[in-house]
């Protein structure tokens, strides 16, 4: 949704959507995954896939921690404009 952004307090969390679990081949730990196929959250450890704790979705949803916000605060709600100042004279 537009509009929608994470408070900078809050850490980054990565959320991928995939098909099947089966079709990530090099599957990171620290990141959650969104299966389309069942519509259910996975993580992967200890090299095996379990769904994921539903608190810490919960959290995560509500927190819009998967919001990958820009590196530089200023940037954030900057609305880039093209300002031009000149003279113009007719003869």
């Amino acid at each position: 949704m537009y509009g929608t952004y994470r408070d900078y307090s809050v850490p980054f969390v990565r959320m991928n959507s995939i098909q099947v679990r089966t079709s990530e081949l090099n599957p990171n730990s620290s990141d959650i995954y969104y299966e389309r196929e069942t519509g259910t959250y996975l993580v992967y450890q200890n090299n095996i896939w379990a769904d994921a704790d539903p608190n810490r979705i919960k959290e995560v949803l509500d927190t819009k921690a998967y919001i990958d916000m820009p590196n530089q605060a200023f940037l954030t709600f900057l609305n880039p404009r093209d300002i031009y100042f000149g003279i113009r004279i007719k003869l």
